[in-house]
């Protein structure tokens, strides 16, 4: 157990860049009265995961920016209304992904929020200076606890052109969720508060051809 403990730390260590580790996924609350934005001392939960892109050194636009948007259980469905958003580029400002596996890459993501019920709203893509949004707004539950950090998955862009087993063929541009926790769970402690992160990734069956999950099985 403990030489196996070792050789997946050496595994991580090797997938993280070296220096002193920072978020390099951004968090924009909306307004600065933001109502799911805690206050200092006020309890708060956190949601964590990572994002990026399936064939990101296949070539293909020069800068790429997903989006990945989270309300209120109670906010009006279909508006912008108390949207929080997570906000992935690439490239970052000549900085290399934490995490190259592959032909992919991606950075991990820690959004901390007031304890209730939230949503996964939409995803946003950005191509250089072209946007594309999700045509209706989703519906796909999630909780938020005081002191707990729930790890969602990885969400990984998949372009048009490519096929992935998870989504069979090339099907345009696409989101796929990947449980990536034996890799991303011990870089996102580096910046949790309190108890480490645990799995708990949300079934997203029914939300193709946006958005597949690839997942055995339900985890929820």
């Amino acid at each position: 157990m403990r030489l196996a403990g070792l050789i997946g730390l050496t595994v991580v260590c090797g997938l993280a860049q070296a220096g002193e580790p920072y978020l390099r996924v951004g968090v924009d609350y909306g307004t600065v009265f933001s109502s799911e934005k805690p206050k200092k001392n006020e309890p708060k939960g956190c949601l964590a995961g990572s994002v990026g892109r399936m064939t990101a050194s296949k070539g293909g636009p020069s800068s790429v920016r997903i989006g990945i948007h989270f309300q209120g259980a109670d906010a009006p469905r279909g508006t912008r209304k108390r949207m929080i958003e997570l906000g992935w580029w690439q490239p970052m400002s000549g900085q290399p992904p934490e995490i190259r596996e592959g032909d992919s890459v991606r950075d991990v993501f820690l959004i901390c929020l007031r304890p209730g019920e939230y949503r996964l709203a939409t995803f946003t893509f950005g191509y250089n200076t072209v946007t594309k949004y999700m045509g209706e707004h989703m519906v796909l539950p999630l909780r938020v606890e005081a002191g707990k950090t729930h790890y969602l998955g990885s969400f990984m862009l998949s372009d048009q052109g490519e096929i992935h087993p998870c989504s069979g063929e090339d099907r345009g541009l696409r989101m796929i969720l990947q449980d990536r926790a034996e890799v991303d769970i011990p870089l996102i402690n580096r910046f949790v508060e309190g108890e480490p992160a645990f799995a708990d990734i949300p079934d997203v069956r029914g939300h193709e051809p946006l958005f597949y999950g690839c997942l055995p099985v339900p985890v929820r």
